[in-house]
């Protein structure tokens, strides 16, 4: 698997709050997070950079006795990588609510969380994911969602309140249900996906998606091209779109 990271700060902010993540564990195996901040002042910064620390450091650490002749190795995937992800999220949690904690001006910063362990030779990819980053599975079958946001406008949808094109324009699609940091704990979601070869996938923060459609980000991701200039592309198409908000990506294709 060939990934690409990109971040912009798009056209209407004046800090960059996203952090992104994306590194080889094995020989097998690679680990890719995308993280949203929010908060006053410098918290959503902060958040979203002290949750990747924290996310990521737990995956190497508890991944380094697992990995044998330079694969990374589970006897029970399902069980035990679940229980991996969610304790690298819990220790992100915890590291972003504790420095809000000693620095009371950091408090209420929080950060979305959207990752995933990919196993290359399974064709696998373990998901984890709170808030309103995205991942999504760019296959022969077209663009399709991994993830659901934990926003107030997808719980509108989910109790028919609302319709999921008129959840396209509302104005407050920006309010998150679940985050990182904002309490002790953290409920994330964690699912499995198979992978077929030539299959892409794309984590982006919401400055990507809000700004381009589904459809633009397809088009896009099955073009010709490097994987360097096609994530350079989404970016660029975010930015003509307004750029509202900072702008984060990364592809990884199979």
């Amino acid at each position: 698997m060939i990934y690409c990271s990109k971040t912009d700060i798009g056209k209407k902010r004046d800090k960059n709050e996203d952090t992104a993540v994306a590194c080889r564990l094995a020989e097998n195996a690679l680990i890719i997070a995308v993280f949203d901040g929010m908060g006053g002042q410098a918290g959503g910064e902060i958040a979203s950079s002290v949750a990747a620390e924290g996310f990521l450091s737990e995956i190497k650490y508890q991944c380094e006795s697992r990995i044998r002749d330079g694969r990374l190795y589970f006897a029970d995937p399902e069980t035990e990588i679940s229980m991996l992800l969610d304790s690298a999220a819990a220790n992100a949690n915890y590291q972003v609510w504790q420095r809000a904690q000693d620095d009371k001006s950091l408090s209420g910063m929080g950060t979305t969380l959207t990752g995933a362990l990919v196993f290359e030779d399974e064709r696998k990819a373990y998901t984890v994911n709170i808030g309103d980053s995205r991942i999504y599975k760019i296959s022969s079958d077209g663009i399709s969602q991994l993830t659901k946001d934990h926003s107030y406008v997808q719980y509108l949808v989910d109790i028919g309140e609302i319709t999921e094109k008129e959840a396209q324009s509302r104005t407050d699609k920006n309010i998150i249900t679940r985050a990182l940091g904002i309490s002790i704990r953290a409920e994330v979601d964690i699912k499995e996906e198979e992978l077929l070869l030539g299959d892409s996938l794309l984590f982006c923060s919401d400055g990507l998606y809000d700004m381009i459609s589904d459809n633009d980000i397809s088009a896009v991701l099955r073009s010709d091209g490097t994987l360097d200039a096609r994530a350079e592309s989404l970016i660029e198409l975010a930015n003509e779109a307004g750029g509202e908000d900072n702008i984060t990506v990364v592809v990884a294709e199979m």
